[in-house]
């Protein structure tokens, strides 16, 4: 967790050190649901994407801040928190009514897999760098 952060100190790199982690855990997770996946490779599987969320924490919320500034940051921190917190409520609810629905956790874990991957794509696409307008160049900055 700390290399990884600091590799993304050092760097400068936000986006792709969040979305990484983000989508490894979600492989992880979801190849840890494969059935046959049982005792220590399905340890090993759930210990990776442990460390994969721990990496993607450290470095995740320098995100807001970066993308918004002022009042609009406040507001995106504040939002994020109340998605986790409802996250929090709703992840369990939901991996225990598959569970009931499936009798297997194969499902459940597939979902959470898939939510990882997901938000790997989100994080990709809401928080794209902004690419220079080459149209507006004036006259006096094209090479002669």
């Amino acid at each position: 967790m700390v290399i990884y952060a600091h590799h993304s100190d050092q760097t400068g790199e936000r986006r792709w050190h969040v979305a990484l982690g983000v989508g490894i855990a979600g492989m992880t997770l979801a190849m840890g649901g494969l059935p046959g996946v049982a005792g220590w490779p399905g340890l090993a599987l759930l210990t990776c994407t442990t460390v994969a969320i721990m990496c993607t924490q450290a470095v995740f919320w320098s995100l807001p801040t970066a993308v918004l500034s002022g009042a609009a940051a406040a507001a995106g921190i504040a939002w994020i928190n109340s998605v986790g917190n409802l996250a929090g409520y709703l992840s369990p609810f939901l991996v225990g009514r598959i569970r009931d629905a499936t009798g297997a956790m194969t499902g459940a874990y597939f979902t959470l897999g898939g939510s990882c991957l997901a938000a790997s794509a989100l994080i990709l696409a809401v928080t794209r760098p902004k690419t220079r307008d080459i149209r507006h160049r004036s006259a006096s900055s094209k090479p002669l």
